[in-house]
């Protein structure tokens, strides 16, 4: 496969991974890419602060702030404080942690529906091949 056709297939592929990931049905308190992705991330990091979360999925300090008061209206993150009274840790509550395992299960099923085509033998080879692909991308890439 030529250099260019390699590029626009890995492209297609990416742009419909993405509209499948996009299609996932949407949680009726989880409308935004921005809520979802902050969900996944305080149920990863379980009192992060909204500062890092804000550089996580790239939002301003006060979109992020807005973001967490629709959230915890919702019953779905709470604020605690914690010694340094100027940060606030986030924590997922019982519905957040609920809604954040429907998103996780949802998105393994969309991944599983694209891969039918695959043998065992081509997905472990895929596996290798997208490891070696992110051991060389910087580490801030993997983070965020």
């Amino acid at each position: 496969m030529r250099n260019c056709e390699f590029i626009n297939t890995l492209n297609a592929f990416a742009l419909f991974f993405h509209q499948k990931l996009s299609s996932i049905p949407r949680d009726s308190n989880l409308r935004s890419e921005a809520s979802r992705l902050a969900l996944l991330y305080i149920g990863e990091c379980p009192g992060i602060s909204i500062r890092a979360l804000s550089e996580k999925i790239d939002r301003s300090h006060s979109g992020t702030v807005r973001l967490i008061d629709g959230l915890a209206s919702h019953d779905l993150v709470e604020r605690r404080r914690v010694k340094d009274r100027r940060m606030t840790a986030l924590y997922l509550l019982d519905s957040g942690n609920q809604s954040r395992r429907n998103l996780i299960s949802e998105g393994w099923r969309v991944i599983e529906e694209m891969l039918v085509p695959l043998t065992n033998a081509q997905r472990q080879q895929l596996a290798t091949l997208l490891r070696e692909i992110m051991q060389g991308l910087p580490s801030s890439d993997l983070n965020g």
